[in-house]
């Protein structure tokens, strides 16, 4: 018979203590409600500036701002 060596081990070791990251960030951290999330994306400045005048003007959070974007998105589509 063929003699097929073992795979090796994951020797990555442990991850880094929360301390030791920079900023002490988590990525694997789940929120407490489990509700939000972070959402990263690229958009236009103008368009950016735009949506940072309409939460202003309506004493808004973005976050705020984004889901009633969502919830008018989805009733009219």
């Amino acid at each position: 018979m063929a003699n097929v060596p073992a795979k090796p081990r994951n020797t990555k070791g442990e991850p880094p203590s929360q301390q030791d990251t920079e900023h002490g960030f988590n990525p694997t951290r789940k929120s407490a409600d489990g509700r939000k999330a972070q959402l990263n994306l690229y958009i236009d400045m103008e368009l950016k500036r735009e949506f940072r005048s309409i939460a202003a003007a309506n004493d808004m959070k973005h976050g705020e701002l984004f889901e009633a974007y969502q919830e008018f998105w989805k009733k009219h589509h």
